[in-house]
């Protein structure tokens, strides 16, 4: 019998679960024995594009046929030798093909087929045996009949060796015994255990009942394929809909308005802090100046109001104030500052990143009105007692960075005891992390080492329990890791369900992005917690790809290959040695880490022409522009500056010195012939440990060497021999101990050095050669000086960096000068403060900054600088963490702008370029998660983000596919389906490409000239295991491959990672964190039920019980058909098959530029669907209706139907419970306080049987009528009596364990 299954790019094909995998070993481990038993019953393979099953009987007379299930569940049976069975191409229908009928066509569908080859030969396979179990060979896809116990054995059909997964193993068997339980009912096809006979007739609609009831006891019933597409619709979550909302303090009334748009994600809008108690002393007074704002005195209140709380240990708890860049936190943290002066409280402490930020800190205080209080900056005070008569600190704000938090004098004295000194042990006042972000590296990953200012910034806070610390940075948490130093939120130790941090940690990785919005969520619920930001209104984000330009391609080109080759000569000096080599781990960590640093250095290189291009058209639009990068190139400018001097024929190019350095510093060289000392005579083996004494003089000088009798070892000094033995002696040397003739071993010494210096001059003019040819290559100069060259200079270019010279056009033209950035009125500290107010006035409109200008330094539009034009800020090079970026993006966008800025991210063409926003995109999800409730709440990269548990897994399929260890999940780029020479080759290049940068080790046939394959071999070598999913060493890596093979190479990479994450949303298993329930109304069904108050803090825990109705009446959906009536193939469609005397009706509408076709769907009973069909499984699945009144009154039936009954019908086996295209339906939520229960709702919820309904989802919701916005976890219907059961329980115990 045969079935098979589309194989397309947007279908998806079929795959099997690996549960086998084969075994590297050619040979059996001695003394086990290879069982036996193991045979094909399946045969597999493709046939125009499709995947086919294929059975047939035939084969040693001791086996029997059976019953088997096959694609999309379809039960097969044996047929009789004279016949077999197939599944129609077209109408799916089961047809009885007769023996030696080889063409025929459908009597249905009259679809023209041919049988594809599995079943014209006899004893390919073999029916099932159900006493065995039936796992797919991991090679060619057989499918075996294995005996239960048997782990190891070979395939009959292809010979490869396998072995048996265990663990994948009992999953499937699980997955099997719920389908068992489910049956028919639920959309999903019953299981067979048993077999049937051999030669039972079957109809063309479907199995008969004799194999049907096997040990299941299920009889057949037809699968609602609509009910299956609607299933895996819904399992895929709901929309992305707005992420903002309109921000205003919802429980105060007190200040001004903020002079700027605020926003707040939606998810943290829709829960309420809790009321404020706090009064607040200088409300009246900022009231009257309005110096701070609403929303910053809101900030101040719950501060403070959180100060007067204590933890479970007695350290007094903290805050984090979370708003974005430019909202105002500088001028917050003065308010709050000046509160607690206004309470006795004179002392603070303000740690921030840069010690120019004082100035800043000053000008805030001023604002507010704190003149009184004086700021001391720690960097300019000794390290002596600072309140003694010599310093004479009393009070004020102590400000300083947190390098000096960690500096210490050349005594031994540290800053930090020199704090916590000044501030006596019963210190209650202010400590103020700005930019807390610095200490996230306190809990590192595995292998790492902890910082030293994460350290320090959780030893402060001990040694001052009572501190009233705020934590404050826009970027704090980009991932739960590097919350380790946030001790005082309370989140984690005693009175917690997290005793350390580890354990909090441990159980926000376990579940999800879901997990971290909840936990900004419950944060503000508690009040320990504020996170608004600005309003992006006006602001425009475009993301710009550069094509390589000629010039640049062939500098990229020319440095591939160069580098390759540089790898082969490198493994040919090492292998040249002889004598005792150096550490090859050591070299190619430095060669893999320029390799990155280079092909980087390139990338940013080859943006520099668009860069400039869009400056000079801001310049002409009058607007200004701000460039931002990471690297400035200083190191390899002043290597240059130290080996050429101050005048140099042009600016430097820092690929070249890097690889310069790298060759004249790392380059394996043999031993230099004058170093060659006694240690290399032949004869002279004594140790330095022994004492020796001349056997002539009897002298002990151990300045003199001395020589050795290989006979006897007697001692002597050369010079006391008869006559002297020197360097050019030619006589024999004849032992005085033994008076033996010993070996001439001048005549060895001189042979010995010859070839030492020969095989040492060979090696030094191949490195001279790799010299000569990195000075001739053509490579790009600094990125940063060329910018500023091309724009005018640094006449016209402010520059915020952290280098500290750079070089300048001469004043004749020709050459380049390096001079110092500081000058004689303006010292290197406050350059960049000079710099930035140049900028500010207009005097220069192009700024370019780095990483030490992207914290805390305002370069906006402001209302209050003379230079108010639109800023243009573009990326040339995103920093390879999300909270730099998110630091630099906040340079331009800030609080009182004219304007808001455009932003425009530059990326080149190359795949492996995505390396670095792969990195930046990863942090910005969960960056916004965990800071803001929303993982969407940053700028959008998330295309760009491949280094997550899908990207490994991707790359793992990758690897086996180029390797051919497995079948590609998807058609390669550039293969026309089906092309088996094509895909072979493809394959062929990509491991040629793999090889040369490292990724394949061991292959054999390689050629030594270039270190790639040679084509007639097959495919050899390995990818180490740790290779297999370091997606970060695989996009490293890339970019040292010629742009065509990396492209294509990164294409089938993503076109692989798209697939998997495909599969997962229908598999329910995607984490897609907060996701909205849309529907055309929902509403509240009764009041709220409170169902867990939390016994710590007395949040409650409450259920939410909504009624939507997800309908499309026919009139909606034909005026959006109206709306499309230009799309030729837009229209109803009406499914090709029945069900219960039933066809379903569908709107599909054409999504403009889609290629190959795509279209929005949209069902009667639940509006538009969340994922896009295309245009081949729209025609294969459905009809289009031409007639408008067939069309309304099917979907009128379906609108109508779809309000009480879900698309199983009414003999559903899940009852009222099933959800599968109800119009109307119940939803449960479970809002308010979250974290605390989390752990039993997934305990109940991991007892559905639907793989969607085990998933722990946070959804967002608003109720049409009220407008009222809900946020929490969403309950399956058939779940909501165990969570609630499980809830009181939980609620039970901690009552007792309190009383107890």
């Amino acid at each position: 019998m045969l079935a098979w299954r589309n194989f397309s790019s947007d279908g998806g094909a079929f795959h099997f679960l690996l549960l086998l995998f084969l075994v590297k070993e050619r040979c059996w481990p001695e003394g086990e024995k290879r069982e036996s038993g193991v045979c094909v019953c399946v045969g597999v393979g493709l046939f125009r594009g499709r995947v086919c099953f294929a059975s047939s009987e035939g084969g040693r007379e001791e086996e029997e046929g059976g019953a088997m299930v096959q694609a999309g569940g379809a039960p097969v049976v044996a047929s009789a030798p004279t016949a077999c069975q197939v599944q129609c191409a077209g109408c799916r229908r089961i047809l009885n093909v007769p023996s030696g009928i080889l063409n025929f066509q459908c009597p249905k569908c009259k679809l023209p087929q041919v049988l594809p080859p599995q079943l014209r030969s006899q004893g390919l396979a073999r029916g099932i045996d159900n006493t065995k179990i039936q796992l797919p060979c991991a090679n060619c896809r057989a499918v075996l009949n294995v005996p239960p116990g048997l782990t190891r054995f070979v395939c009959p059909q292809c010979r490869v060796e396998l072995a048996v997964d265990p663990v994948k193993l009992a999953a499937y068997m699980s997955s099997l015994s719920q389908l068992n339980a489910l049956g028919n009912g639920h959309g999903a096809p019953p299981t067979v255990s048993a077999g049937g006979l051999p030669g039972d007739a079957m109809d063309d609609t479907g199995w008969n009942s004799k194999q049907l009831h096997g040990a299941s006891g299920f009889s057949m019933e037809e699968i609602n394929e609509v009910a299956l597409e609607v299933e895996q619709e819904e399992d895929e979550a709901g929309t992305i809909g707005d992420t903002f909302t309109d921000y205003k303090p919802s429980k105060l009334s007190i200040g001004q308005p903020h002079p700027d748009p605020i926003v707040e994600t939606a998810s943290l809008s829709a829960v309420q802090p809790p009321e404020p108690t706090y009064d607040l002393l200088i409300a009246e007074e900022m009231e009257k100046s309005g110096a701070l704002s609403c929303l910053q005195l809101e900030t101040i209140v719950y501060a403070s109001q959180r100060h007067m709380q204590h933890l479970a240990d007695n350290s007094r708890a903290g805050f984090f104030l979370g708003d974005g860049a430019g909202v105002g936190k500088g001028r917050t943290i003065a308010g709050l500052i000046w509160e607690n002066w206004k309470r006795g409280r004179t002392k603070a402490l303000w740690l921030s990143v840069g010690s120019d930020l004082k100035f800043d800190a000053r000008r805030d205080l001023d604002d507010v009105g704190a003149m009184p209080v004086e700021v001391h900056a720690l960097n300019k005070l000794p390290y002596a007692k600072l309140d003694s008569k010599t310093v004479g600190v009393k009070e004020g704000v102590l400000f300083l960075t947190y390098s000096s938090l960690i500096a210490s004098s050349e005594k031994g004295r540290s800053r930090l005891n020199q704090l916590v000194q000044w501030c006596g042990p019963d210190f209650d006042g202010l400590l103020v992390f700005d930019e807390c972000h610095k200490a996230k590296n306190l809990v590192p990953e595995a292998g790492g080492q902890a910082t030293r200012t994460g350290e320090a910034v959780l030893e402060i806070q001990n040694k001052m329990p009572d501190a009233r610390v705020v934590y404050c940075s826009a970027t704090g948490a980009s991932e739960p890791r590097n919350m380790g130093y946030m001790a005082r939120l309370g989140l984690w130790g005693s009175g917690t369900d997290f005793p350390q941090f580890s354990s909090f940690l441990g159980a926000l990785e376990k579940r999800g992005v879901g997990a971290l919005e909840l936990v900004a969520m419950d944060m503000k619920t508690r009040g320990m917690y504020v996170c608004r930001t600005l309003s992006f209104k006006g602001a425009d984000f475009s993301i710009d790809e550069v094509p390589l330009e000629n010039r640049m391609q062939n500098m990229y080109l020319q440095a591939c290959f160069f580098w390759s080759s540089l790898r082969v000569e490198l493994m040919a000096a090492l292998d040249a040695l002889t004598e005792k080599k150096p550490s090859q781990n050591q070299l190619w960590r430095l060669y893999w880490a320029n390799h990155q640093r280079f092909f980087r250095h390139m990338c940013m290189s080859a943006k520099v022409p668009a860069a400039v291009r869009l400056a000079k058209q801001a310049l002409e639009e009058e607007k200004c522009v701000v460039i931002g990068l990471q690297s400035t190139g200083e190191a390899r400018t002043e290597e240059a500056v130290n080996k050429y001097g101050v005048e140099l024929d042009d600016f430097v190019s820092g690929p070249r010195e890097l690889l310069l350095k790298l060759v004249e510093e790392h380059y394996p060289l043999p031993q230099d012939p004058k170093l060659v000392g006694a240690e290399s005579d032949p004869d002279s083996t004594m140790s330095e440990e022994e004492i020796r004494a001349c056997h002539i003089c009897m002298a002990e000088d151990a300045s003199q060497q001395f020589l050795e009798c290989t006979s006897c070892r007697t001692a002597v000094h050369p010079a006391c021999l008869s006559p002297p033995l020197t360097e050019n002696s030619d006589c024999d040397w004849y032992c005085v101990g033994c008076g033996q003739k010993t070996c001439d071993f001048q005549v060895e010494k001189r042979r010995f050095v010859s070839v030492v210096s020969a095989r040492y001059e060979e090696a030094k003019s191949r490195k001279s050669k790799i010299l000569d040819t990195i000075r001739s290559l053509e490579l790009p100069n600094n990125p940063l000086d060329d910018i500023i060259d091309q724009l005018g200079g640094p006449d016209r270019v402010a520059e915020m960096t952290g280098r500290r010279g750079m070089l300048v056009r001469a004043k004749s033209g020709t050459g380049v000068v390096y001079q110092a950035r500081n000058t004689k009125d303006v010292t290197l500290e406050m350059i960049n403060m000079h710099e930035k107010q140049q900028f500010m006035d207009g005097k220069k409109f192009v700024a370019v900054i780095s990483e030490a200008a992207s914290a805390g330094v305002s370069l906006q539009a402001d209302r209050r600088a003379l230079n108010q034009r639109r800023r243009v800020h573009v990326t040339l090079e995103l920093p390879w963490s999300a909270d730099r970026a998110i630091q630099q993006f906040g340079r331009t966008h800030r609080s009182n702008q004219a304007s808001a800025p455009q932003y425009r991210l530059l990326f080149t063409n190359l795949g492996g370029e995505r390396r670095f926003a792969s990195i930046v995109a990863k942090r910005l999800e969960t960056l916004g998660a965990l800071t803001q409730g929303d993982r969407r709440a940053g700028p959008s990269l998330s295309a760009f983000n491949y280094d997550s548990v899908y990207g490994k897994k991707a790359l793992a399929s990758t690897y086996k596919s180029l390797m051919e260890q497995a079948e590609p999940l998807v058609i390669p780029p550039g293969c026309p389906s089906g092309d088996s020479a094509k895909i072979k080759e493809f394959f062929h290049l990509c491991r040629q490409a793999l090889l040369t940068v490292g990724i394949i080790r061991d292959a054999v046939g390689v050629n030594q000239n270039n270190g790639t394959i040679k084509s007639s071999t097959r495919p050899s070598g390995r990818i180490a295991e740790a290779d297999l999913h370091d997606v970060g060493r695989f996009l490293n890596r890339a970019l040292g491959l010629p742009p065509d093979i990396q492209n294509r190479l990164f294409e089938f990479f993503v076109s692989v990672f798209d697939e998997l994450i495909r599969d997962a949303r229908k598999e329910g298993q995607f984490d897609s964190g907060i996701v909205d329930i849309k529907a055309s109304t929902i509403e509240l069904n009764g009041s709220p039920k409170t169902v867990h108050v939390d016994n710590i803090s007395g949040a409650p825990t409450t259920l939410f019980v909504l009624e939507t109705d997800r309908g499309l009446t026919w009139e909606a959906a034909n005026k959006l058909h109206e709306d499309h009536a230009d799309g030729v193939d837009n229209g109803i469609y009406r499914s090709k098959r029945e069900w219960l005397g039933r066809t379903h009706y569908l709107l599909a509408l054409e999504r403009s530029g889609s290629s190959p076709k795509a279209f929005r769907v949209f069902r009667p009973a639940s509006g538009e669907a969340p994922r896009e069909m295309s245009f081949t499984e729209l025609r294969s699945k459905y009809t289009k209706v031409s007639s408008s009144d067939q069309a309304k009154a099917g979907w009128t039936e379906d609108f109508t139907i779809s309000a009480d009954q879900c698309l199983h019908g009414p003999k559903c086996k899940m009852g009222s419970s099933c959800t599968i295209g109800r119009r109307v339906q119940q939803v449960h939520i479970l809002g308010g306080l979250i974290l605390p229960v989390w752990g039993t709702v997934e305990k109940a919820l991991s007892k559905q049987v639907r793989k969607s309904h085990k998933r722990l989802r946070v959804v967002r919701v608003e109720t049409t009528t009220e407008g009222r916005r809900i946020v929490g976890l969403h309950i399956p219907n058939t779940a909501v009596d165990a969570v609630l059961t499980g809830l009181n329980d939980l609620q039970v115990k901690g009552l007792e364990d309190s009383i107890g």
